[in-house]
């Protein structure tokens, strides 16, 4: 399969696991809780699931796997569950929020960077973003638009 379309496939497959299995559980929690939590929390997920992306393409590009779509697949759904436990982790008895869902929350309830220190997921400058979406620049010949 090609890399090219293999990681935005990643990235979508991770976001959807993630937020679905996340759905699931705070649901699963409010059912089993008869009395109604107080705290809650924000979570950039989308910030995380590039954060994983870009740490998937490195071990993927480092290494010498062969892609095919069900080695993505398990990839994708291995790091949505382990992105689930660490949330569940920094959050056992509060209401997890998408930071992309609210309008307004105090950053002293964002764990996100928590959550990704915990996970060992580094930091991503927009430039790093904008290399993964469209990949690495290429230079050009001079005089070439």
């Amino acid at each position: 399969m090609n890399k090219s379309i293999a990681i935005p496939l990643i990235f979508c497959v991770v976001i959807s696991a993630a937020t679905s299995a996340l759905t699931w559980t705070i649901f699963e929690q409010n059912e089993k809780s008869s009395t109604p939590t107080k705290d809650m929390v924000v979570v950039d997920f989308t910030n995380l699931s590039q954060r994983l992306m870009v740490s998937m393409r490195d071990r993927i590009t480092q290494s010498d796997m062969s892609l095919n779509q069900d080695l993505i697949e398990l990839m994708a759904q291995s790091e949505a569950r382990r992105l689930l436990k660490e949330v569940i982790k920094h959050s056992p008895n509060a209401v997890v929020l998408n930071k992309s869902s609210i309008v307004n929350a105090p950053d002293s309830l964002d764990i996100t960077d928590d959550i990704a220190d915990s996970m060992g997921l580094e930091e991503l400058t927009p430039e790093a973003i904008n290399e993964f979406i469209n990949g690495p620049e290429k230079s050009k010949p001079v005089g070439v638009k």
